[in-house]
């Protein structure tokens, strides 16, 4: 005789057979129910960082679309709550490969409409490999509510384990190749000043559907209700929209049709900086007149030393860069990402993900520095008094770093030089008044970087 209430045994029953409720939309996307089977995805479960449900308990479940058009739905999670679980399988049939798959987490509501929790939003692409249990951070107007655990694959492709390049991208990028091959949990530090200090769950800007798509999928999904359209962290603005009509050319093929994923390009008044620019190359000048190369990373490292030992001393401190600063656009992201070996969906993924908001507390000598990035806090302590310290990237390198202030009429520029056995590369953080510009510089002269906003 089961000792449980009868409530408690009416729970379970309810919950298992609801869990296991999936229903697949007869039409797919592209219109034809017969069209091969382009992606498998699997929806594991989720954890939900507060109620959605005014009085009582949860029931999520998901829903997953493709250009706002839904395909898959499963069955509520009954008196799941925060933590749902699914594990139900799901095809994407159409003539074509989609650009991106949207997976968005709703809590059920007998007595209302049904509440919107999170979504995210996928990039898909030939090359992508299998994604098994990847954990990825559930946002509803850009706040974080969230993660949810998928597996995706391309059907028919091969299932081998994704290639990222070796190497450092520098900043989050490290980490997210590193989460592309490993996945999981990462630990922090034992001090917890350096490195990951959260769940490795990747947060990717939010898809941004028309009105037309919004009031479509409201009536699918029985809601008589707007889902209204709010702006994403990779939207243009209406300048920015005005260059993309005027060169269209100068966006990648796979972008001009996805508009969520389309790359930010720099203002025209925008700073951009050369490499020859640079410490690094300014190092390489001096060598050169004296006839010798710069041949090994160690080298590399040394003449950047002796620059920084011999540069003039300005006083004062980096309180320009003290504060908050949000990302507002990136530049030299997809080239750099090409010429370090990354495939599409490499490329892809790194470019949809979240842009970072930076936080500086400057203490003297020192400087303590949180990215807050689409892969969690990072954390840094920086040291201006000419020492060398130690940072440790999302490969768990440990690099050897040296870094300087230079003092500016508007501002000033913090310098990083950083360096391990497989690579080195610099950093440079200009700030002039309310704009920070952030450059990095490879060893073989390519570059990538953010523009932020000082926000009060």
């Amino acid at each position: 005789v089961d000792p449980r209430s009868p409530l408690k045994r009416f729970e379970s029953m309810a919950f298992c057979a609801c869990r296991n409720t999936s229903v697949q939309e007869p039409g797919m996307w592209g219109g034809q129910t017969e069209a091969p089977e382009r992606v498998l995805m699997q929806l594991h479960s989720a954890e939900l960082d507060r109620s959605f449900a005014k009085v009582g308990i949860m029931d999520p479940y998901v829903v997953v679309t493709v250009d706002g058009k839904l395909v898959h739905r499963t069955g509520a999670a009954m008196w799941a709550h925060k933590r749902p679980s699914w594990d139900v399988s799901c095809a994407v049939r159409s003539e074509e490969l989609p650009g991106s798959i949207t997976v968005s987490v709703w809590n059920q509501n007998r007595m209302r409409k049904d509440v919107f929790c999170g979504s995210v939003t996928v990039p898909i692409t030939d090359d992508m490999g299998k994604l098994h249990q990847k954990e990825f951070t559930l946002t509803k107007r850009s706040q974080i509510t969230g993660a949810i655990r998928l597996s995706l694959a391309v059907s028919g492709q091969a299932q081998g384990p994704l290639l990222a390049s070796m190497s450092s991208l520098g900043a989050e990028l490290d980490h997210i190749a590193t989460w592309l091959t490993e996945g999981g949990a990462s630990t922090a530090d034992t001090d917890g000043s350096q490195g990951l200090t959260r769940m490795r769950s990747l947060a990717l800007a939010e898809n941004a559907l028309s009105e037309q798509q919004s009031q479509d999928l409201a009536v699918q999904l029985g809601q008589n209700q707007e889902l209204g359209e709010h702006p994403t962290l990779l939207s243009p603005t209406r300048g920015q929209l005005s260059e993309i009509k005027a060169s269209p050319t100068k966006l990648p093929a796979e972008f001009r049709q996805q508009s969520p994923w389309k790359p930010q390009p720099v203002k025209a008044d925008e700073p951009t900086i050369s490499p020859r620019g640079s410490m690094f190359a300014e190092a390489a000048s001096a060598v050169e007149a004296t006839g010798e190369t710069i041949k090994t990373v160690e080298e590399s490292a040394e003449v950047a030393k002796v620059i920084l030992e011999e540069a003039e001393v300005d006083g004062g401190f980096p309180t320009p860069l003290a504060g908050h600063w949000e990302c507002t656009s990136t530049f030299g992201l997809e080239e750099f990402l090409t010429n370090a070996g990354l495939g599409s969906f490499q490329r892809r993924l790194a470019m949809a993900a979240r842009w970072p908001s930076w936080d500086f507390k400057v203490d003297q000598d020192r400087i303590k520095f949180i990215n807050h990035s689409a892969m969690g806090d990072l954390h840094e302590e920086i040291l201006l008094d000419g020492s060398s310290y130690t940072w440790k990237d999302g490969r768990s390198n440990l690099l050897k770093c040296h870094a300087k202030w230079t003092k500016t009429a508007d501002g000033g520029c913090l310098t990083i030089w950083r360096s391990h056995a497989q690579a080195a590369y610099h950093e440079e953080r200009r700030v002039s008044g309310d704009t920070l510009t952030f450059t990095l510089f490879s060893q073989d002269g390519t570059t990538w970087g953010r523009v932020f906003k000082h926000s009060p």
